[in-house]
């Protein structure tokens, strides 16, 4: 028992790191073979695909939020035709086991922690599987680690790889700042203490300080929300204060840390649950998690590095917006944090009330019981990553079989309109009436409540499907520009007039998602035609524990389907116990 536990607490390399690392890579290949791909991962393939390398420099950024890098990347795979899913899993991997390899073979943690933080949830399955530029920010946090002990003598080194990370996303913009705030602090305190911050700009880490302070302010401006973008809080006046008024929000703050690693209340919903009793117990489990974060790091005398930025990173999240996968980026400053602690000081040091604690626990069997708990929780990020594969192979991640369904009946060449984003006026809707909403819903066109607004450009659905085809099989989808195979994040559009230019191509053979036709054609043009179920795509969107059970369905005219005899009415609401909504 005493040589296993030495093995596993020893930080010499091995074979152990190397299974680790094949293991990892096998698992991604295995996973990410049944693995569907969502809007964020087709999006961006899309941009690559169609964007001139003009527009992704200097337009798309400005409505994805995000610098152009990762679709900068993918771009010569997708303009030269190569495979979408089996290009965008290279690099998604290759980001991936580079960041891995540098946890293994060069952090300072125990063989145990490092063979088994690359199969937790964020590592292996929300950045590993999951196709995003978050793959880049994982390598570039590791970078960061293993070139921060030496940024005062190879300065560079730490800022490339700094700036790498501001280049992964925007988030990484904001940690960088904050990281880079704090250097500058310890910079200036040094060069007072030796009496030469009159001649700094002599001082070798100057230039590389500046270089990164111009590349932050040129991707701000690059990614500099356009005024037409559509995002979370456009359509919602006075925003901001809304959120600070928001006592969740601050919930959420406390609660950051401890749900970037096992907490469970949040998932594709952003939270679970709207009853403050589970809200108020996650905000405790969090403000422990400060604690010992805050505490640690003082003692190890990197509080300020962590505190800063993280702070900045919590409020923005917090307040301003963030997804639950945006979870993750707390996940990998927590390691960073931890990796420079452990190898400034040769191993994490514990504060002595902690100590105390521990060495007041005398009875054999207690301590034992508490060390198996602590292995248990920290496992259960490892369960969060094995539960979610689990159901990524079991269930579609994303209705992505509708591509399929088209090209298995021919339906290419039929005129087909997908969903895009609209909003119902006040539908008094109640529990009592959820079936027979959701009944209504069987066959288009029907009674529902008034559309208050229309966003045509917003069909997600258009850049879910197309990398499945080769060129823009949807009448509705930009219309005006059909050459551009991804969604265009505008809603200041003149929406009558794009309702013209899908009403100039007559009526839709097929409909994907449930539309509100009579928006576009009036009830008067619609009234003898009928639109029936002839397919469902159900998916579940998996986060940690959760996972979210949604469907998307397939309508033809009525009058088409009996030119396809493999074609038949799934549902029809007529027919007396055809179906029975659950």
């Amino acid at each position: 028992m005493s040589k296993l536990r030495e093995a596993c607490l020893s930080k010499k390399v091995g074979i152990a790191e190397y299974i680790a690392l094949l293991l990892y890579i096998a698992g991604l290949i295995v996973i990410g073979y049944f693995h569907e791909f969502c809007f964020d991962e087709a999006q961006a393939w899309q941009i690559a695909r169609s964007a001139s390398i003009k527009e992704i420099l200097t337009v798309i950024p400005h409505y994805e939020g995000h610098p152009p890098l990762w679709h900068l990347i993918l771009a010569p795979f997708a303009k030269l035709g190569a495979p979408c899913i089996l290009s965008l899993r290279l690099v998604n991997t290759v980001f991936s086991g580079a960041a891995v390899s540098l946890l293994l073979f060069r952090s300072p943690f125990p063989k145990v922690i490092k063979c088994t933080l690359p199969f937790t949830y964020f590592f292996f399955y929300q950045y590993g599987v999951i196709c995003r530029p978050y793959s880049m920010m994982m390598l570039a946090f590791m970078l960061m680690a293993a070139t921060y002990s030496e940024r005062s003598s190879k300065p560079w080194k730490y800022i490339l790889s700094l700036s790498f990370l501001c280049l992964s996303t925007s988030i990484g913009i904001i940690i960088a700042g904050g990281l880079c705030l704090v250097w500058t602090g310890e910079i200036i305190a040094e060069l007072k203490k030796n009496d030469k911050l009159k001649v700094f700009w002599l001082d070798k880490r100057f230039i590389p300080l500046v270089f990164i302070l111009l590349l932050a302010i040129l991707l701000f401006l690059v990614t500099q929300t356009a005024d037409d973008c559509y995002y979370e809080g456009v359509d919602t006046d006075n925003y901001l204060i809304k959120s600070l008024n928001n006592w969740k929000n601050y919930a959420l703050a406390l609660y950051l840390p401890y749900e970037s690693w096992i907490g469970t209340l949040m998932d594709n919903d952003y939270v679970a649950t709207t009853s403050p009793a589970p809200i108020i117990l996650d905000s405790l489990f969090g403000i422990v998690t400060w604690a010992l974060i805050i505490t640690i790091t003082k003692k190890n005398k990197k509080f300020l590095t962590f505190f800063i930025p993280y702070m900045i990173l919590t409020l923005f999240m917090a307040f301003f917006y963030m997804s639950v996968h945006h979870l993750g980026i707390g996940t990998l400053f927590h390691i960073f944090i931890f990796w420079i602690m452990a190898e400034e000081n040769e191993g994490i040091q514990i504060p002595e009330f902690m100590k105390k604690l521990a060495g007041g626990i005398k009875n054999p069997l207690i301590r034992k019981f508490g060390a198996a708990g602590a292995i248990g929780i920290y496992m259960m990020n490892v369960l969060f990553s094995a539960v979610s594969s689990f159901n990524d192979i079991r269930y579609a991640y994303y209705p992505t079989g509708a591509a399929d369904y088209i090209k298995k009946h021919h339906l290419e060449d039929r005129k087909i309109m997908i969903g895009w984003i609209y909003k119902f006026g006040n539908s008094n809707s109640n529990k009592e009436n959820e079936n027979e909403s959701w009944f209504m819903r069987m066959a288009i066109p029907s009674d529902h409540p008034p559309v208050t607004d229309n966003k045509t450009l917003l069909c997600g659905l258009g850049s879910v499907y197309l990398p499945y085809f080769d060129s823009n099989i949807f009448m509705n989808f930009n219309v005006r520009f059909p050459d551009d195979l991804y969604m265009h994040y505008a809603y200041k559009e003149d929406v009558q007039e794009e309702f013209s230019l899908w009403r100039e191509q007559g009526l839709p053979d097929i409909i994907i998602d449930y539309c509100p036709i009579d928006e576009v054609y009036g009830k008067d043009a619609i009234k003898d035609v009928r639109y029936c179920i002839i397919a469902e795509f159900p998916y579940h969107m998996n986060f940690k524990l959760h996972t979210t059970d949604e469907k998307v369905y397939m309508y033809m005219r009525e009058d088409l389907i009996e030119e396809y005899p493999d074609i038949d009415i799934l549902y029809d609401p007529r027919v007396a116990g055809k179906y029975i909504p659950d």
